[in-house]
């Protein structure tokens, strides 16, 4: 039996076909973008209650505020709180984007999940795919909430 997920590619193509250990590269793939985009949600959630605009945010903000004004009492004004307010509903769009994503994706892991588990009829095999996937993702986790962490210092 397979003891990476490699080897159970190699077995799915072997024992069913290519297109069989595709559709388990797929659903592992999907899996990987899942936990990628959790973690950004995360993150935009984290900035939204701290009251923190992301880098990436600020970056596209630098355009806007170079605006130029005659007026200094406007330019403040537009600097203040029309920016603060720009800058968080972008936030919010980018959350909400976010979460919409990984809605979708969950829908397509377990439409896929379950094609996987019509075309391969061993049970063994499929338990044991995702067994493995489980694994790997729990290693990915690890690995942004460690990130995370040492991000947090710096945040």
């Amino acid at each position: 039996m397979a003891t990476n997920l490699q080897q159970c590619y190699e077995l799915t193509r072997t024992v069913y076909n290519q297109k069989t250990s595709n559709l388990l590269k797929n659903f592992m793939k999907l899996n990987k973008q899942f936990i990628h985009h959790g973690a950004s949600r995360r993150f935009l959630i984290r900035c939204r209650a701290r009251d923190v605009t992301p880098k990436h945010i600020n970056d596209r903000m630098k355009s806007l505020l170079s605006t130029h004004f005659y007026s200094h009492t406007q330019k403040d004004k537009f600097n203040g709180k029309f920016c603060d307010y720009i800058k968080s509903s972008i936030l919010n769009f980018e959350i909400s984007d976010i979460h919409s994503h990984l809605n979708h994706l969950n829908k397509k892991m377990n439409k896929l999940k379950t094609v996987i588990n019509s075309i391969v009829r061993d049970v063994r095999i499929t338990k044991k795919f995702f067994g493995l996937c489980r694994e790997k993702l729990l290693q990915l986790i690890t690995v942004f909430i460690i990130n995370s962490i040492k991000n947090s210092t710096t945040f």
